[in-house]
C-alpha cells in the first residue's frame, strides 16, 4: 500500500512540475511577439475591445466613414465573422488588463495550459497506466503548433485554441460520463459542446458523432435506452447555450448574419480566401502538428490500441472514431485547408504516440540516462526551438511590426485631438491603431481616393497622414488637401 501512495505520489509531482513548465513556456510564448498578428490576431482584438462596451454588439470599425460591404469581414462595421464566445474571454482580459497583446493571448494562456491536465487524463482513462499518460502530457506541454498559435503566428490563433478547448472539455465529460455513467457528466458535456458551437459553429457537436453510434448500439444489443435519453438530456443543454445568440443576431443584424452563414457553407464546396491543398494537405501538416518522430509512435500506437483491445470499450472507440471522423471530412469533404481546422483532435493522437513511446521505452531502453536522452529527443523534436527562434529574431516582420507598433500605440498623443481621422497606415496596421488608442480613431490602410475626399472636404473632415513609406506614398492630391495634418513619424514597410 505505502508504495502504492509513493508512486502516486510522485506522479503527481511530476505533473505539478510539467504544468507549471507548460504555464510558464506559454507565458513566455505570449510575450514573444510585442505586436499584434495581421491574421487574424488583430481583428479579433478590435472586435473584443469593442466588445467591452457593449457584448452584444460585435464591431470592427467603430466608426467608419465611408460606406462599406458587409462582405468584406476585415473592413465592416458589424462583425458576425465568428462566433462570439472567444471574443467575449478576450474581452474580459481586456477589462482586467488593458489594451495589450497580453490581454489578447492571456486567454489562450489559461486554456491551453489548463488542457495539459485534460490530456493527461483522458490518456489515463483509456489506458490505465500513468507512465504513459505522463508522456502525453510531456508531449503536449512542448507542443510547438500550440505554442505558435497562442503567440498568434498560425492563423486563426485565439479561434481555434478556444474551439479546441472546448472541443476537448466536451470529449473529456462524455468519456467520464461513459466510464461512471453518472448524469452530470452528459450535462457538462453539452454545456461544452454549446461553447464550442459558439466558437466555430456546427462543428463543435463533434462530441454527438460516437454517442449517437454507442446509443445505437446499446439500444440494438442490450435494449438499454440510457445512453440515448441523457444524449436528449445533454443535446438540449447544448442547443440552450448555443441558440440564443443565433436567434439575437438573426433578428438584431439579418443582413449580416444571413451573409456569414452563407460564407460558413461556401467552405464546404468551395475553396475560400485561396486556402485549398488538396488531399494530402493534412498528410504534410503532421510535421508541423507533432513534428517528425511523433507521426511515426502514432501509427504504431494505433496499431498496439488495436492488439491491446482498446478500441473494443466504448471510450477507446469514442476517441478513435472522433479523430477519424474529423480528419476525413476536412480531408474529403471540405475544399477550404487551414492547419488550425485539425487542432481539435491533436490531443488525441499524443495520446496514441505515448502508448507506442512507453512500449518502445519498455522494450528496448533499460537505463533511466537513456529514457531521459530518448524523451528529451521527442521533446526537442516536437517542441522545435529553431522554428521559434527563427520566426522571432530571423524575421523581417518581427522588426517591422515592432518598430511600426511602438508607433501605432502613441497615436492618442503623436496626433493632435481634433484629427481623428488616420490614413497611410500599411495593410491593417490600421486595425492595431484603433485597438491600442483611446480615442474613437476612423483608421485606414492606404489613402482615400479623389471621390472620397472630395466628398470629406465638403465636411471639412481633418484627416491625419502617416509620412511616405514603402508602397505607401501621399500623392499630390492628399498633400493639397487643405485640413491635412503629417504625422510627424515614419513607419516601415
Amino acid at each position: 500500500m505505502l508504495s502504492i501512495i509513493m508512486v502516486k505520489n510522485k506522479y503527481n509531482l511530476y505533473i505539478f512540475i510539467l504544468l507549471i513548465a507548460g504555464f510558464l513556456i506559454r507565458l513566455w510564448m505570449i510575450t514573444l511577439d510585442p505586436f499584434l498578428h495581421n491574421w487574424d490576431e488583430h481583428f479579433h482584438a478590435l472586435v473584443a475591445k469593442n466588445l467591452t462596451n457593449n457584448f452584444t454588439l460585435p464591431i470592427l470599425l467603430n466608426n467608419p466613414l465611408e460606406g462599406y460591404s458587409i462582405e468584406a469581414w476585415s473592413d465592416n462595421h458589424i462583425w458576425l465573422h465568428k462566433q462570439p464566445l472567444f471574443l467575449w474571454q478576450i474581452a474580459v482580459a481586456i477589462k482586467v488588463f488593458g489594451t495589450s497583446v497580453f490581454s489578447v493571448r492571456f486567454p489562450s494562456l489559461l486554456m491551453t495550459t489548463t488542457s495539459l491536465l485534460i490530456i493527461y487524463r483522458l490518456a489515463f482513462i483509456v489506458t490505465q497506466d500513468r507512465k504513459t499518460s505522463l508522456i502525453a502530457l510531456i508531449l503536449a506541454t512542448f507542443s510547438n503548433f500550440q505554442l505558435n498559435l497562442i503567440s498568434a503566428r498560425i492563423p486563426t490563433d485565439h479561434n481555434d485554441i478556444a474551439f479546441g478547448f472546448y472541443t476537448l472539455l466536451s470529449i473529456w465529460t462524455f468519456v467520464e460520463y461513459l466510464k461512471s455513467k453518472k448524469i452530470y457528466w452528459a450535462l457538462l458535456t453539452g454545456v461544452f459542446a454549446g461553447a464550442a458551437i459558439l466558437i466555430k459553429w456546427l462543428i463543435g457537436l463533434l462530441v454527438y458523432s460516437s454517442w449517437g453510434i454507442i446509443s445505437l448500439y446499446s439500444i440494438i444489443k442490450k435494449k438499454n435506452y440510457s445512453l440515448f435519453l441523457n444524449l436528449i438530456f445533454s443535446f438540449i443543454i447544448c442547443l440552450l447555450i448555443f441558440i440564443p445568440w443565433q436567434i439575437f443576431t438573426y433578428y438584431k443584424f439579418p443582413t449580416e448574419f444571413l451573409f456569414e452563414l452563407s460564407f460558413n457553407q461556401k467552405h464546404l464546396v468551395e475553396v475560400v480566401e485561396g486556402n485549398g491543398g488538396g488531399y494530402f494537405f493534412y498528410i504534410k501538416s503532421l510535421r508541423h502538428y507533432y513534428g517528425y518522430l511523433i507521426p511515426f509512435f502514432f501509427l504504431h500506437g494505433i496499431w498496439l490500441s488495436y492488439k491491446r483491445k482498446y478500441f473494443e470499450n466504448e471510450i477507446g472507440f469514442a476517441l478513435i472514431f472522433y479523430a477519424v471522423l474529423l480528419f476525413s471530412f476536412f480531408t474529403f469533404m471540405v475544399p477550404t485547408k487551414m492547419n488550425g481546422f485539425l487542432y481539435s483532435i491533436l490531443p488525441i493522437g499524443l495520446i496514441y504516440s505515448s502508448i507506442s513511446v512507453n512500449t518502445f521505452m519498455q522494450k528496448y531502453i533499460a537505463k533511466k540516462v537513456f529514457v531521459f536522452l530518448f524523451i528529451s529527443i521527442l521533446v526537442i523534436d516536437t517542441l522545435n526551438p529553431y522554428d521559434i527562434w527563427k520566426r522571432t529574431f530571423r524575421n523581417e516582420e518581427y522588426t517591422r511590426k515592432t518598430n511600426n507598433t511602438a508607433i501605432i500605440k502613441n497615436a492618442d498623443t503623436l496626433i493632435p485631438k481634433d484629427y481623428n481621422v488616420v490614413i497611410n497606415l500599411s495593410d491593417y496596421e490600421n486595425i492595431d491603431l484603433m485597438y491600442y488608442n483611446k480615442r474613437p480613431f476612423a483608421a485606414y490602410h492606404g489613402v482615400f481616393t479623389v471621390d472620397e475626399l472630395n466628398k470629406l472636404l465638403v465636411q471639412k473632415v481633418k484627416i491625419a497622414a502617416f509620412q511616405d513609406h514603402g508602397k505607401y506614398i501621399l500623392p499630390d492630391y492628399i498633400k493639397n488637401y487643405p485640413y491635412l495634418y503629417i504625422i510627424d513619424k515614419k513607419l516601415m514597410d
